[in-house]
């Protein structure tokens, strides 16, 4: 009897060596001899029969005699070693019972219930197996480390030299045999328990069940606690910071990037911002039921609807196209636009007054003469109907509104384009640009607020801004027809400007329909840089899109002309009855503003602004 075991009273008990199971496993008995032992030496341990389960208590059912009958001797005198027998040879003789204390190491509670007597983890349960040198060395290992981790135990051991608990025995020990199944088995079993391990992390309901089942420092564990302990953290030992690693090392390879596969890569960025853009308009959660977001508490009311509408109509935003002719004693109606008049000086007089009291921002004048030639030489003539015109709205209104001058040469040659026209037919752009500085500036002399060139000639700005400055106007800004189309909505406007081509059409110098935008946003761009100071897109309704493009584009005021073919369009479907005309003329100058217009040009201008009020 040792002395450790003398002044404990314990009994003395033969040293047991490396116990073969039935199942050709080993188990290590550790020495444990600084441990206290329980009053009374508990039962010799049960072998757990292959068909036996561990219930959720942690209890083990007793083993069947029929099968331990019918064993080898061999294997009964293995498996079922009691004190009286003979040690094996090269271990110690005697080997203290120990009880289970506070001091065992908390991150290994198998170890401790194995040298407790308690049963043995079989393979395959999720377990690591005892003395499996070759399939279980890395489990082995971990629980090692394990018991390293815990400073209190590792300082215990090795003050009272004994062996850390889980360590592999020396397979060469004497007495040790191992069958090829065996290890085979415990090979296996080593990896379902790693597997389980990088599975469980550290707040899974396992690893939470595995730190409950580990008791406080300084409480005693019944054996049957421990035998339940062992069924419970069979699925983790380690300790908390390696499940935490293991977890997050998995973590990290579900979520790394694919980065040899960009296809995969952009596919999974378009998931993400699909998700992003479905989780921001999907409605808030409510206990109410769905839906939780009601739009229409804002339209209930004209009042709401009014507070809360975010495109509003001003008379000043709105301008009016007015036609002036020569040579006539009275207005002219315009067949193709009901409503809309040829001036006479004197009519126009009365008719822009009307406009100014009626609260709109501005008039563009379209000066129609008596007589024309291939040079338009009365666009710019000091007497010319437009010069009449001017004068006379300068006199009147003064700097009450603001008059506008179409500038272009069509209305006033005799062969309907644009500009002067070379030899082969086509418009002269270079000998254009100079009529159109000559026009500005006699404009600008006559009472012109604003020149607004229509001709889309290549540099038309540039000349003309060069041109005012010259004369000094500099104070004159220019307002660019930039996006100028050429369009079929303009047929009425031919007859109330009588400016209709008497050959070929303009396609040649205005912009095509069937361009990109950026086409549009280029010729803003190139008046832009060459001086303008606003600029226009016509037709508005059928080119939104380019209209709001373009006031994307720029910082200046953008202007929309709602031309004479959308106007005719909708007066001809409210006289058919096919359509309400106010609602419809409303709705077509909210889109136009909606996309983007500081300005619109109507020819309901007028009638518009008393709609308002």
């Amino acid at each position: 009897m040792s002395d450790k075991s003398a002044q404990t009273g314990s009994m003395p008990l033969p040293d047991r060596g490396p116990v073969a199971h039935a199942n050709g496993q080993e188990s290590v008995h550790i020495e444990t001899s600084l441990i206290a032992p329980p009053p009374q030496p508990p039962a010799p341990p049960q072998r757990k029969s292959r068909g036996s389960q561990p219930h959720e208590t942690g209890r083990v059912s007793p083993p069947d005699p029929s099968r331990t009958a019918a064993e080898p001797p061999a294997k009964q005198q293995a498996n079922e070693s009691t004190p009286d027998e003979p040690a094996s040879e090269g271990m110690n003789s005697t080997v203290p019972l120990p009880s289970i204390e506070a001091s065992q190491p908390a991150s290994n509670p198998k170890a401790a219930t194995e040298a407790a007597g308690g049963p043995k983890a079989e393979p395959g349960s999720g377990a690591p197996v005892a003395g499996a040198p070759a399939g279980a060395s890395e489990q082995n290992r971990l629980s090692t480390e394990s018991a390293a981790g815990t400073a209190s135990t590792k300082s215990a051991a090795d003050s009272a030299g004994a062996e850390p608990a889980g360590a592999a025995k020396s397979p060469s020990a004497p007495g040790r045999t191992e069958s090829l199944a065996g290890r085979t088995e415990s090979a296996a079993a080593a990896r379902r328990a790693e597997s389980t391990v990088d599975k469980t992390g550290p707040e899974s309901p396992a690893a939470a069940k595995s730190d409950a089942a580990v008791p406080e420092p300084g409480t005693k564990t019944p054996v049957a606690a421990a035998n339940s302990s062992v069924v419970a953290n069979s699925a983790d030992i380690r300790p908390a910071s390696r499940r935490s690693e293991s977890a997050r090392a998995l973590r990290s390879r579900e979520d790394s990037p694919v980065v040899d596969s960009p296809r995969r890569e952009s596919s999974r960025r378009d998931v993400s911002r699909q998700r992003a853009r479905h989780a921001a308009a999907s409605p808030p959660a409510r206990s109410g039921g769905f839906p939780a977001v009601r739009p229409r508490r804002l339209r209930r009311t004209p009042a709401l609807r009014g507070l809360f509408s975010q495109t509003r109509i001003s008379a000043a935003d709105l301008v009016l196209p007015v036609f002036v002719k020569e040579g006539i004693d009275e207005p002219v109606p315009v067949s193709s636009m009901p409503g809309v008049m040829q001036h006479t000086v004197e009519s126009l007089r009365k008719e822009a007054a009307a406009a100014v009291n009626a609260g709109i921002g501005g008039l563009m004048l379209f000066g129609i003469p008596a007589e024309k030639d291939p040079l338009g030489t009365q666009a710019d003539a000091e007497d010319g109907i437009i010069s009449q015109a001017l004068r006379a709205l300068r006199s009147d209104l003064g700097d009450d509104t603001v008059l506008m001058a179409d500038l272009c040469l069509c209305e006033y040659t005799d062969h309907g384009h644009c500009g002067p026209l070379r030899v082969d037919g086509q418009v002269d752009n270079d000998a254009t640009l100079q009529r159109y500085a000559e026009i500005a500036a006699a404009q600008a002399s006559a009472g012109a607020h604003v020149v607004a060139p229509s001709g889309m000639m290549d540099g038309q700005v540039a000349a003309i801004r060069t041109a005012l400055d010259d004369a000094d106007f500099a104070d004159i800004p220019i307002l660019a027809y930039s996006a100028k189309y050429a369009s079929a909505f303009y047929g009425p406007f031919r007859e109330a400007a009588e400016g209709a081509p008497q050959f070929g059409d303009r396609a040649g110098y205005q912009q095509d329909p069937a361009r990109s935008v950026d086409e549009a946003l280029r010729e803003v761009a190139l008046d832009l840089g060459e001086g303008a100071d606003a600029v226009m897109v016509k037709p508005a309704l059928a080119y939104l899109d380019v209209l709001a493009k373009v006031r994307e584009a720029v910082d200046v005021p953008v202007a929309a002309y709602q031309v004479s073919g959308e106007y005719a369009m909708l007066e001809a479907a409210a006289a058919a009855g096919m359509i309400d005309r106010r609602r419809a003329v409303m709705e077509t100058l909210t889109a136009i503003r909606r996309a983007g217009a500081d300005i619109v040009l109507s020819y309901w201008a007028v009638e518009v602004a008393g709609w308002l009020d």
